[in-house]
């Protein structure tokens, strides 16, 4: 099997000097088998991951919605949280569960956003491939789908239905509604160091709060 055939193909938009930074050796060294992000050891993956951006997040927020929101922040819990890169290509998950429900989270990024990528499909062909793509599972059940392909197309899954029956019409109602919802959920969830794919995850949270450092809450 060639190169080709075993890893996808990115062109990238990076300036030289700006993919040598990409791509240093010690990033390449640090590249491997996907291991669970070290955390601080008096503090559990909720408080360290999760706590700073709700924080930041709930200001926002005006006092009804706030107060929901902390419910919903209460009764979850998060048990792993990964992440690996293979090439130019990051890898983030997350295993959690909200009111005893269980959830998986996925996401896949291209380091170059707008660099479109390619990779040989089962039949030989060089195919176009997302530079984007997010899961987000509840109970084995997929409510939310997302890919981005570079140069601009979207394509968005948000199964609000079932989404409503999971946590209730009217607590979604008290928290401001689905949109409130789904950027909850991407407080949770989404790539902190991915963060320049915010405008097309389905969560619709501003960059800079995916930002907000995991461990001490700055962006």
């Amino acid at each position: 099997m060639d190169a080709l055939s075993s890893a996808p193909v990115q062109y990238t938009s990076l300036e030289p000097d700006e993919f040598d930074a990409e791509a240093s050796p010690e990033e390449v060294e640090a590249s491997g088998p996907e291991t669970p992000e070290e955390t601080p050891e008096k503090l559990g993956l909720k408080e360290s991951l999760v706590l700073p951006r709700f924080d930041a997040w709930a200001k926002r927020l005006d006092a009804a919605a706030a107060n929901a929101a902390r419910e919903l922040y209460e009764r979850l819990k998060v048990h792993s949280q990964s992440e690996s890169m293979a090439s130019s290509t990051r890898s983030f998950k997350v295993h959690f569960s909200i009111a005893g429900m269980q959830g998986v989270y996925t996401q896949t990024s291209c380091a170059d956003p707008l660099a479109p990528t390619w990779a040989v499909s089962t039949a030989g062909q060089m195919e176009l491939v997302p530079n984007l793509e997010a899961e987000w599972v509840l109970d084995d059940e997929t409510l939310l789908q997302c890919q981005h392909f570079a140069g601009g197309e979207t394509k968005q899954s948000i199964d609000e239905a079932r989404l409503s029956d999971r946590f209730g019409s009217d607590f979604i109602a008290s928290l401001g509604g689905m949109p409130r919802l789904l950027q909850f959920l991407g407080v949770v969830c989404a790539d902190p160091k991915a963060a320049e794919y915010a405008e097309v995850l389905p969560f619709g949270l501003p960059d800079a709060l995916l930002r907000t450092n995991a461990l001490d809450g700055k962006s």
